[in-house]
């Protein structure tokens, strides 16, 4: 995510319009969160039939980490290499083997809290809307 205008040379044709940073951002923001509800709607499914709040809060704090994660670092690395590479940590340290901190998905009870993570992601999609705004003025 964040990351098509530098791999096929677009930048000046997708960020001609007006409006564009906000607009492509919030647009790319959104399908990768779209993306990501769709691939977990049956667990958020259980867990609502199962009354399980906490695991909902969890799942959404994931649905909304995940894609801002991938696109602050698309943004500020120009390729996928560096989501690609943290993200297979983070989930192997996390949700596969329950390091408290490090689970964003909240697969144990104990694990990290989901205001945390969802806070995490607001503060990663204004790091990848800084970071695009800074590349567009040194261009």
């Amino acid at each position: 995510m964040g990351t098509r205008e530098n791999q096929f040379a677009t930048g000046s044709l997708v960020f001609s319009a007006p409006n564009a940073v906000p607009r492509q951002l919030i647009a790319n923001y959104a399908a990768g969160v779209m993306v990501g509800a769709a691939t977990g709607a049956g667990v958020a499914a259980r867990m609502l039939v199962a009354a399980d709040i906490a695991g909902l809060a969890a799942w959404t704090a994931a649905v909304l980490f995940i894609p801002a994660f991938a696109l602050a670092l698309g943004v500020w690395s120009g390729n996928g290499k560096a989501f690609e590479a943290l993200y297979t940590g983070l989930w192997y340290l996390g949700p596969l083997h329950h390091i408290r901190g490090v689970d964003f998905m909240g697969t144990t009870a104990g694990s990290s809290t989901a205001a945390g993570y969802a806070a995490v992601a607001l503060l990663l999609v204004c790091v990848a809307f800084a970071g695009r705004k800074y590349k567009l003025a040194l261009a």
